[in-house]
């Protein structure tokens, strides 16, 4: 035999062209962050989790000494704090690291504007987005996301996300776009822990609003009711949204984050329920993130559809025909410049 033939075959070196680098390496390194971006995330998580921004307020600290104070490995710990430095989230000098003035804000806990409920929120969603080849190969999602929520601690960033969203700014935008100026009954379906409620309530001294959603969302609600000063003029009511019957009747409706988390035949059920729920000359506000009507754009609602098991981001002319077939008229869409999350409110009238 010939020895050729008792050879092992080996792969063929790599082609010529493979050898000659890119001249786009702009394109590459915009690849590379995207790529790398849930080590950022994951990295600021673990630091909230542990509760380092909230140690580290108003008292600047070595790594060894916080990771004793923490009961952390002394090695991670500082790989950990120089990640969260390099990210512009704590300052290093000296060896001592402190919050930044943007961590001080929204990192540590009991702050007005704490935003660290919503970042676990974020976190517990990982492995629907590590399994998602799998999701849209198969059509079928298969996480701890779809399953009721035992688990307290994930259970409570979920209810508190809304809030922490609403804090970081998003409520007071939707407060100056939308004029409710001669309304007295404000209904918050799904309105979670009653925020925006609040909000617009301290905005518009004459309105009343009633808060409705799940029942475990319930005291969390009258938690923040009643730290807002509002008790008397915010009530909250446990109901299951697509399922809910109103028993009084509304002058004005609000609809905030509540869409994108159903199918659209439950979008157009809740919505006809709404409008018979409205009175004469009622108005309905749906507060979401939109995707264009043409173009696969923008970045934030084409991927926060991917999260939605069930429902998913809608665009503008979606929504607004599902309200004139519900009966109502005038619908007008407007944009919420200084909005950190969800840019749109869609209004309409009933007659």
């Amino acid at each position: 035999m010939d020895s050729s033939q008792t050879k092992t075959k080996t792969k063929s070196p790599a082609k010529k062209a493979t050898l000659n680098p890119t001249n786009e390496a702009s394109d590459i390194k915009k690849i590379y962050e995207i790529a790398t971006g849930f080590w950022a995330s994951g990295a600021i998580i673990a630091a909230i989790k542990l509760g380092i921004f909230t140690k580290l307020e108003n008292n600047p600290s070595s790594s060894d000494s916080l990771a004793r104070k923490l009961g952390l490995n002394k090695r991670w710990t500082e790989k950990l704090l120089t990640a969260c430095a390099a990210m512009g989230m704590l300052e290093k000098s000296n060896s001592y690291f402190s919050n930044s003035p943007t961590a001080s804000q929204y990192l540590v806990e009991d702050k007005a504007h704490y935003q660290g409920a919503f970042l676990l929120h974020l976190g517990s969603l990982w492995e629907r987005f590590g399994t998602l080849s799998s999701t849209v190969e198969t059509g079928t999602r298969n996480d701890s996301q779809t399953t009721e929520r035992t688990d307290n601690e994930s259970g409570r960033s979920w209810i508190l996300s809304s809030h922490n969203v609403a804090m970081s700014g998003q409520a007071e935008a939707l407060a100056r776009v939308l004029d409710l100026s001669g309304y007295k009954h404000l209904c918050d379906v799904g309105g979670g822990p009653g925020t925006y409620a609040a909000v617009l309530c301290l905005r518009n001294h004459s309105l009343q609003a009633t808060v409705l959603d799940d029942p475990e969302v319930i005291p969390y609600a009258q938690e923040i009711i009643e730290a807002s000063g509002l008790k008397e003029r915010v009530t909250v009511k446990p109901a299951q949204v697509p399922f809910h019957t109103y028993d009084e009747e509304y002058d004005v409706m609000l609809v905030s984050g509540v869409l994108h988390g159903f199918s659209e035949a439950t979008c157009k059920k809740i919505l006809r329920k709404i409008y018979k729920a409205l009175s004469t000359d009622g108005m309905i506000a749906i507060q979401e993130m939109l995707l264009d009507d043409e173009e696969a754009k923008p970045l934030l609602p084409a991927l926060f559809s991917l999260n939605m098991t069930m429902g998913e981001t809608y665009s503008a002319a979606q929504i607004m025909s599902w309200l004139y077939d519900a009966g109502f008229v005038k619908a007008e869409v407007k944009e919420i410049t200084d909005g950190p999350w969800m840019d749109h409110v869609i209004i309409a009238r009933k007659l």
